[in-house]
């Protein structure tokens, strides 16, 4: 199942959907974006996605990544949302 990985700066820069093969792979990507902005790796979790879970993100203040997995459904550009500033 293919995912997509999308992040950026919220207000600011939003960089290309990347889109990766498994969600195992997009999960440790996400988490390495996640940890170059200074993050704790415990404390942003997971990034894997599935049949029950169609999207995980995380955001802060600043910053934003999130994975959606791309089976067909009409989920939406994640970044829509998350790249408004709160």
């Amino acid at each position: 199942m293919k995912v997509v990985i999308e992040f950026g700066i919220r207000g600011g820069r939003h960089v290309d959907n990347i889109i990766l093969p498994t969600p195992k792979l997009a999960d440790q990507l996400a988490r390495g974006i996640a940890f170059t902005y200074g993050r704790d790796m415990q404390k942003v979790g997971e990034f894997l996605v599935g049949k029950d879970c169609p999207r995980q993100t995380w955001t802060s203040s600043t910053h934003f990544v999130s994975v959606t997995r791309l089976d067909g459904s009409q989920q939406g550009a994640a970044s829509g949302k998350l790249w408004k500033t709160p």
